[in-house]
Formats: structure tokens, sequence, C-alpha cells
């Protein structure tokens, strides 16, 4: 049934499916066709398009196999559409089968030798190209692709045999990045993007062309801007939204398509049902038919005459697209989850009824919700009492008090938590080996996108805002807790958290064997994805299980502008977190019975979310997620509302529709509409990351899912993520292993307490905790440690001095009797005394020895890390001949003695450690000089050298064309 004739459409313009013919060349597509092609033509073997969901990927696969369409003497193609390969041996059958061999082998090195004899038959005896497909990247397995490593070695001096490409989704990127054997073999890597509205509207005038249109029909200009902007320019959701707008303006009648109705498709405000009325009541017959079958199964003693009865249904049109007069059921005949489907007993017939048991009329469908249901934060987002430990505020099994925190000093923290423009602070005090939440202040800037660097004098007004509102609470409790309160007001132990994305938190992996150069390969993991320069960053990481190491960085710029305002504000900062750290600290604290259990934590910040992955309390997994709750307020804004105060969120709720699909009933909310489009974008931002992390991490029906930060201002958010997930949901509960103050008032929340986590994470001041605080902080954290040691020392040093004048007064006169032996003994001393000096001078030249030795193990230390990354990262098509290390550099020159030249040997840099390095690169001549400047590039970012300098570089006649000589001068 082709709905779109009545429009003079030859077929549906806008079909998702990946159609060469209906696909247009927008700028990113064509620029990626037009490399992949050259790749292929040129067999340079691997190629690599990286891209979201919905870019177009698969479109550009099935494109480039249309392009060499009437070539097929020349070129062949195959296609892997799903590689989820568990083994080599199955990886390699399947390519066998796919070339259509007909040969096999049980063992990989025979498939291969298969598969090697295949390329060159293929490739050489008949000089065709093979491009190997390998669509959904992302999910084939890591070792697989030092599979196809292998198999991109089978070439010719002149080209590869096998030309593969590999289409998936970004986070393809970092497993590629864990081979890098495999990584320096990609000759064309492009990662594919949303497309312009420019590119967009031209897509849509050539799919309307294409099926029987013409450019520029129906759409009018602010319709496109507005579905560019509701799409993001991804090619899948435009073609999805304009596919909905078509069947909007055919079943309204309408003959162009504005701005108010794409609105109101977004939201779900469309009434498509004139579409079926002339064309379904055929359907309808069948679909009564069809009914009536089964109720005779149910019913076999139903008699004829029911059976005409139910043919005037038919006939009156009132199961589906019925008559105006008749009033319409719904299109949906499945029966509702929250009801139960019943048909022996709610459908019968008989000789008085029809189809239903009631009456012969039909009547109108009741709406799904029937009754006012808790749509609250008072009623379903309070503070559950249940889900508080018994042992409130006692330190858990498994963490370890600092030795500190037995000093009755610095007892009470103060944890900040900056997330754009809402700021919340918590005030933690440990006594007695237990933790008390005193009390807490929720404070949102005037300005809700707050960045400290760009504003600084706005933020630094809102922190004084919060603090100040904070010592107003403090007073309340000054009674019961005085000392806290000082400290409070003091503002001299501030531990602060800041929602950054230039403040990160990362994993990383160091075998045992390599842990001396843990900060080396640390650095070398981190620096490739990081959104600025390693060199201008403060990093600390500390150690967790099995290897893997919590690495902190920020960069300086932003630490040292957030800096500068806490020092103008005398602010005491301790410790300063990335916010998976204070995260990581409110889940460890609060869910001790977690220890033994895998969880997943969805933190939602205001603009920046996280998940973290976490196994028996150990943090395996830490991923950033592309949404945020300000977008909320972005659709309010972009829909006219008003955000004079953008705090208020009370009626901020995930939509009916979505919870009714997973069986909850709600009362339909305020922006429904409106939000719709934005839970739907985050629902597929977190499936796509979730299905990124299962890979290394393993998810079951006993994962725990906890749900953090803002997500508690959003009303049934626990439960959509819940029923999305299939898992055991619930908020984070950052006070639920915390002694809770007398003076507390729960209407200081105002909403789930779980927005407080990372504050809390901040303020309960965890030993082995990442602290990325600038070198300044660090600095005047340890000469507090010393003025406070040095005072105690002081006045230990009193007391001993006045106890031993008293002492010495005493026995003054003992004293004057024992001088004279004194005098004589000192004579006799005189000897001891050379002695001393002879030793002194020994000791002196014994220091120098170790000065030098010292200097001789760093550098022994340095041949080794120098050795062991040659060993791991020098290509295979580099070898090296002579490693050598040395002091200075010698050069051969000519001297004129006399009348002759005589060449000598100079010798230059003689302060300088030296290693030189000199080797062949043998591979494809046309390839040569990438393999050797990306060895020159591996070198210089090693960390390892001060300066690579090249000393010579060339290719000998008698070694061929396929070699290059050369000699690095490596300054350590």
């Amino acid at each position: 049934m082709n709905l779109f004739d009545s429009i003079g459409l030859s077929a549906d313009p806008f079909s998702t499916s990946p159609n060469v013919d209906l696909f247009y060349p927008a700028l990113e597509h064509r620029q990626c066709l037009e490399g992949l092609e050259l790749a292929i033509r040129m067999r340079r073997g691997l190629s690599v398009i990286r891209g979201g969901i919905g870019v177009g990927k698969t479109t550009i696969s099935r494109k480039l196999i249309q392009n060499f369409k009437d070539e097929p003497d020349d070129f062949d193609f195959y296609l892997i559409l799903d590689p989820k390969f568990e083994s080599e041996i199955i990886l390699l059958k399947h390519i066998i089968e796919l070339f259509g061999v007909n040969d096999t082998a049980e063992s990989v090195q025979d498939c291969r030798n298969i598969i090697e004899n295949y390329l060159l038959r293929i490739g050489v005896e008949q000089g065709k190209t093979l491009v190997l497909i390998v669509d959904e990247g992302q999910n084939l397995p890591g070792e697989m692709l030092d599979v196809f490593r292998t198999l991109l070695n089978f070439e010719t001096d002149e080209y590869k045999l096998l030309q593969l490409i590999i289409f998936g989704q970004p986070e393809m990127g970092k497993i590629i990045h864990q081979y890098p054997n495999f990584e320096d073999r990609i000759s064309f890597d492009f990662e594919v993007g949303p497309i312009s509205i420019d590119d967009m509207k031209g897509m849509i005038d050539h799919r309307l062309q294409i099926t029987g249109g013409e450019p520029g029909d129906w759409f009018k200009e602010s319709a496109l801007v507005k579905i560019h902007k509701n799409t993001q320019g991804y090619p899948r959701k435009i073609t999805q939204l304009c596919h909905q707008l078509l069947l909007a303006m055919i079943s309204e009648e309408k003959d162009e398509i504005n701005e108010e109705m794409v609105q109101r498709v977004i939201a779900g405000k469309i009434d498509t049902g004139g579409l079926l009325k002339q064309k379904k009541k055929n359907y309808n017959e069948i679909a009564v038919n069809k009914l009536l079958d089964v109720l005779r199964k149910d019913e076999p003693e139903t008699t004829s005459e029911s059976i005409e009865q139910d043919d005037e249904l038919v006939d009156d049109d009132d199961w589906i697209g019925g008559s105006e007069e008749a009033p319409t059921p719904s299109l949906d005949l499945k029966p509702s989850i929250e009801e139960k489907s019943t048909p022996s007993k709610d459908i019968q017939l008989s000789e008085n009824t029809s189809i239903t048991n009631e009456s012969k009329k039909p009547e109108t469908p009741k709406p799904i919700i029937q009754e006012d249901f808790p749509n609250s934060v008072d009623q379903s987002q309070k503070m559950d009492q249940k889900d508080f430990l018994p042992t409130q505020g006692n330190y858990p099994s498994h963490i370890k008090a600092s030795i500190l925190s037995n000093i009755p000093l610095d007892q009470t923290y103060t944890g900040i938590h900056v997330d754009q423009g809402k700021l919340t602070a918590t005030v933690i005090n440990d006594a007695n080996g237990k933790k008390t939440l005193l009390t807490l202040q929720i404070h949102h800037s005037e300005m809700r996108d707050l960045d400290p660097n760009e504003s600084p004098d706005i933020f630094m007004d809102s922190c004084k805002s919060l603090l100040d509102e904070l010592d107003s609470r403090a007073s309340l409790m000054e009674d019961t807790h005085k000392g806290s309160v000082q400290s409070v007001k003091n503002r001299d132990t501030i531990a602060l958290t800041v929602d950054d994305k230039r403040m990160q938190l990362r994993l990383v992996d160091v075998p045992k064997e390599n842990q001396k150069d843990k900060k080396q390969i640390i650095e070398w993991s981190i620096k490739k994805e990081l959104p600025f320069p390693i060199e201008d960053s403060t990093m600390h990481f500390k150690a967790g299980k099995n290897d893997k190491f919590r690495v902190g960085i920020g960069e300086e710029s932003i630490l040292e502008s957030i800096k500068n305002v806490t020092s103008d504000l005398e602010l005491g900062v301790r410790a300063w977190y990335p916010v998976a750290q204070s995260i990581h600290n409110a889940y460890i604290w609060n869910y001790p019975e977690y220890v033994k259990s895998d969880a997943l934590i969805i933190h939602i910040g205001e603009k920046n979310s996280l998940i973290l992955g976490y196994s028996r309390h150990e943090l395996l997994i830490i991923k950033p997620l592309f949404i945020g709750l300000q977008s909320l307020h972005d659709t309010l804004r972009d829909n006219g509302l008003p955000l004079d105060d953008w705090s208020k969120r009370t009626e901020f709720q995930v939509p009916e529709t979505f919870l009714r699909s997973m069986g909850k009933k709600v009362n339909p909310g305020k922006y429904d509409d409106m939000f719709r489009p934005v839970f739907d974008s985050w629902r597929q931002e977190i499936d796509r990351t979730v299905n990124g992390i299962r890979k290394e991490f393993k998810i079951s029906n006993d994962t725990k899912m906890l749900i953090s930060g803002s997500a508690g201002d959003i009303l049934h958010f626990d439960d959509f993520m819940g029923g999305m997930m299939g898992l055991e949901t619930s908020f984070l509960n950052p006070m639920r292993n915390l002694a809770i103050s007398e003076s507390f008032d729960e209407k200081w929340l105002g909403s789930h307490p779980t927005v407080l986590t990372a504050s809390i994470g901040s303020s309960l001041h965890l030993n082995g905790s990442v602290n990325i605080s600038p070198k300044e902080l660090k600095q005047d954290e340890v000469l507090r440690w010393a003025n406070r040691i040095g005072i105690f020392t002081a006045a230990a040093s009193l007391v001993f001095f006045v106890a031993t004048s008293v002492t010495t007064k005493l026995s003054i006169n003992s004293m004057n009797g024992e001088i004279v032996p004194m005098m004589q003994d000192q004579e006799e001393l005189n000897y001891v005394e050379g002695l001393h000096l002879s030793l002194k001078e020994n000791k002196s030249n014994v220091e120098d020895q170790m000065n030098i030795l010292s200097y001789d193990t760093e550098y022994f230390n340095h041949v080794l890390a120098v050795n062991r990354f040659l060993s791991f990262y020098t290509p295979k098509e580099i070898k090296i001949d002579e490693l050598a290390f040395q002091e200075g550099w010698e050069r051969e020159a000519y001297q004129k003695i006399g009348r002759d030249l005589v060449k000598v040997v100079k010798k230059e840099d003689e302060h300088l450690r030296i290693v030189k390095i000199a080797g062949n690169v043998h591979s494809n001549s046309i390839l040569l000089d990438d393999h050797f400047n990306s060895f020159i590039g591996s070198l210089e970012e090693s960390s390892l050298f001060q300066n690579v300098e090249i000393v010579s570089q060339a290719s000998k006649a008698g070694l061929g064309k396929d070699n290059l000589q050369f000699i690095l001068k490596c300054i350590i």
C-alpha cells in the first residue's frame, strides 16, 4: 500500500533502509566515499570509518559497492554484517566460506594458507582487487584485530592483496588504540559526523526528486530549521522525522509542512487516522474475521446468527477507521501493560451479544489513566527511612581510617561541588570513628551555564553566597557542635569538586613487571584522548587492584583560575577531587554490602554525565555520557517559556508515555510534549554507551544500578532507567551510612539527596583518594602540617628546657667539683678530635662517590627504559642494527695537515649522554617514509629523549629501493 501516491510520489522518500538510490552526497559523506575509493584503487590495505548511530555509515558502505558495480572484472566485494566471532579459527573459516573457496581446514595456520593462496590467485594471477567490508566494527572482539593484521601482511612488493574496510561506532577507536601494530597500518581513517543544515536541505530535496516530487516541495524554511535543530543533523533522525511529517500532512490534507506541524509531530500530537479511511476497509474485515476465528475456537457452540451480527459490525467499520458518526476506538488492539487480557470472559459470542458482552454498541475506550497517581517530589522522591544502614556513620570494614584522623585536628570538612551554575555544600564531622552530616546548602547562580574560567567574578560571588548561606545554617547548631561551626566559618578545611571535562578521572592498566615505569606508561596511555596537552596539566594517581591505577588529571589553566578565586575568598582548600572520585567515595562508603556485587552508577550532571562500572567495589569502567539536565532547560527556552528562576524543577519528570510503556501509571507531566524528544535522545545515548562497555564490563540480571546527581531533580527517573535497562534500580543515597545531626532539617534538601552525591563524596575526605590540587595548594598543606609539628615540638622543647634549667641549678655545685677532672680529660680528647676530622674527610669522599653512583643508577634505569620501549614499540618494518649509549658524539671530518687532507674524528657534546640508533627500514617503497617518520614520532613522544636528531637517512643502491638506512642521535 503506497500512501504517498496521493501527493504524487511513487514511493516513501524517507525510507530508513540503506537505499543507494536515495543517497545524497553530503560534504562529509562525499569526502568519506572519495577517500575510500582512492584507498581501494591504490590498494593501500586498511581503512577505518567511525561515526555515531544514524550518521549514514551503512549507506556509505552500500554506495561504495555500487560505485564499483560497472567494474566486476576488476573488483570483488565481500561484506561481514555481524563480526561477533568467538575465536580466530571461526573467523578464518567464515572468511573462507565468504570468499567461496571450496576448501576447509581445522587449524589456524592451514586456514591462513588457504586464504593467502586465494588472495594470490585473485590478486596476482587474475589481477583483481578483493575488498572485505566489516560493518558494526565496535562489536568486533579486540583480539580479532590481530587476525586481520595477519591477513593484511599478505602483500606483493607493490600492493596489499586484501583491502579491508571497517565501519563502526566511535568507541571502536578505543579498541584499536589497544593494538598499536594494527593502528599503525591504517591508511585512511575518517570519522563521519552529523550533516549541516544546507546538506540536510539538499538531502530532503534529493529524496523528494528521486521519488517523483520537486525540490522545495512542502517543507517551509522555518520547518527545515526546526527539523535540523531537533535532529542535530543525524541523517537517520532526519528521515524518520520527515517521514512522520509527510504522513501528518497527508492525514490532515495540508499542502505544506510548517514549524507548528513539526512541533506537533515531535510532541506526538498527530492524528494519522485519516490515512486509513480509504485504504483499510478490507484490512478491517480481515482483522475482524481473524478475531472471530479465535473466538470460534474458544466457543465451539457459536451460532451462525452471532456471526451475522459480527458481520454487521464489519459493515459499520467500528474496529479500524470507522465512520465519522460512530465513536472510533484506538488503533491499538493489544491490551495495555496494566490490563490482563482474558478473551474467554470479556469477549463472547452468543445469540444476544456481539463483540462485547455488556452492550451491542461499541464504547469509546476509557483512558489508561483513570485516577490520580503520586506525581510530586514530596511523595515519590522523599528520603526512604528504610534506606539507611543500622550502623550509620561507622567506618565500613573495607575502608581504613587515616592515621591523621586519630589526631584531634581537622575533624570537620566542608565538601563543595560546582556543577555549572549549581553549587552544593555539605559539612561532615569525623570524630570517634563516626562520620556525621551536620548541615548542607544548595545554591543556584544567576548564570546556569557558569564557567569559572570565563566568568570568574560571577563564580566568586556564587561561592561567597553559598558559603554565607552555609554559615547561617551552621549557626543553628553552635550549642552542640561549636568546634565544627568554627571550622565552617573559618573556611579552612575545604574539599573541592568541579564538574568540568578539563578535570577527569581515568583508569590505566599497568602490568606488575612495568610498574617501575608506571608514570611514563600512564602518561603515554592517557595523553592521546585528552582534550588538552598533558604537558599543561596536573596529574595524580593511586594504585588499585588488578594492576589498575586511578589517574586524576586537570588542565592547569582552569585549576589556576579556580585557585585564584579560592585564594581571594581565603578558602583553605585541602583536597581537589575529580567528580568521578567524589562519586566513588560516596558509593564505597554508603553501600558496603555491594562489596560482593556488580554495580553501575549513572551520574547525571547539569551538562556532563558519567557511567561508572564496579565489580566488588573495584572501579573498572569510567565512561562519559554526552547528556545533561541543562538540555531540559534549553528545550523550555526553545519553546518560548521564560527561565526567570531556572532552579525550580519541581515539575520536571519523565514523560508519562515512556513510563506507561514500562508498566508504571503516573499522571502526565506539565512538559511531557517538550521533554519527549530530549528523553528519547538520552535513551539512545545511554544505550550506545552501555552497549560499548559490555565487552569490558559484564552486565547481568544481578547487576545493581544506582542513579545519582541532578537526576534527583527529575521525577520517576529511576523507574525510567530501570525499565530501560531491565535492572534493579534506585537513586544513590549518599546519606545512607552517615549519622545525621539532631539539628538537620530534611526540608533543606528540596529533592532526593542523590543531588548531594559529589558534595558528600568530597566532604567524606577518604584516605586513598586521587587529589588533583595544584602544586601550590599541596605545598601549603605540607607547610601547614610542618607548622603544626613545629609548634608542638617547640612547646615540648620549652617544657624540656625549663625542667633542664631547674635540674641544672640544683646540681651546679656538684658540677663545679667535676670541672678539674674534665679539663684533664680534654687534653686526652685532642687525639680523638684529630681522628674525627680524618673520618669527616673520608665521609665527604664517600658522599661524593655516592652522588656519582646515584647518577649512574639513574642513567642505568634510563637505559633500561629505552631498551624496554624499543623492544615493545619498534615496528616490524624497522630493524635496529646498532644501539649505543655514549657520552658525547663522534663526527668524522677532514683536516688539512700540510698539503694533505687527513681524516680525523672530532668529539662534540661531551657533556651530554647520547643514544646512537642505527638501522634499516624495509617495506614497500611508497611507505618507507611513512614508517620512518612514524618511528621518529614515537621516539619523540616517548618522553625518554630531550631531542631526536636524524644524522643520516639514505637508500643504498646495493640494498634496493625498498630499504632506507638511518642513523639517529638521541640526547637523553
